[in-house]
């Protein structure tokens, strides 16, 4: 078991970065997220029950978004390795 597999992720519209609660996430600020490879979505981070600002936004084990990372075709192809 790693540290990360109680982490759950979201990939949220770039759009909807304004809507974030910084507070609620691993991440600090919009300059620590990662976007994807087209920069249309940013990925989040947190533990814990889903923040209301991420109600109706799928969520990712980190394993799920390990497999991202690998996939060729996928949106966070080499955009991050975790």
């Amino acid at each position: 078991m790693s540290d990360f597999d109680s982490f759950k992720y979201c990939l949220v519209n770039s759009d909807d970065i304004s809507k974030v609660v910084w507070e609620k996430v691993h991440q600090e600020s919009a300059s620590t997220v990662i976007f994807t490879n087209d920069d249309s979505e940013f990925l989040v981070s947190y533990e814990g029950s889903k923040p209301r600002f991420l109600y109706g936004i799928d969520v990712h084990t980190h394993a799920q978004v390990r497999e991202m990372t690998k996939d060729p075709s996928g949106r966070l192809y080499k955009a991050i390795s975790i």
